[in-house]
């Protein structure tokens, strides 16, 4: 038996039920994102005084644009200021792919102050 078209309310309610699972997934994505940022502030606040200070020094001079955010660029130059920028050409490759993956982009993305 061929199969009928749906009728309007049988795709009101599919649209309504994904229109709901965006949503879910949604508010899913950006709870990830709030338990991360808890815990990095966690992390911030168990650091010893002299590392916090030196990280808020680093930022502070790298925030070239005042908005209290780092761009990715500025994160690769706050990370060599800091020391954490690698010794090997093997250390640098991982710290670039680590700020890389830190600001979503994808591997092999140009950071712009790559050193």
């Amino acid at each position: 038996a061929p199969s009928r078209p749906p009728n309007k309310r049988t795709v009101r309610w599919q649209l309504r039920c994904r229109a709901r699972r965006r949503q879910e997934e949604g508010l899913r994505g950006a709870m990830g994102v709030w338990k991360r940022l808890l815990e990095a502030r966690r992390r911030f606040a168990l650091m010893d005084t002299r590392a916090r200070e030196e990280l808020e020094a680093s930022f502070e001079l790298h925030d070239t644009d005042g908005d209290g955010l780092l761009s990715s660029a500025e994160v690769l130059a706050c990370v060599y200021e800091l020391g954490l920028g690698g010794w090997s050409d093997a250390e640098r490759v991982e710290a670039l792919r680590l700020c890389a993956a830190a600001a979503g982009l994808q591997e092999g993305a140009d950071l712009g102050g790559a050193r």
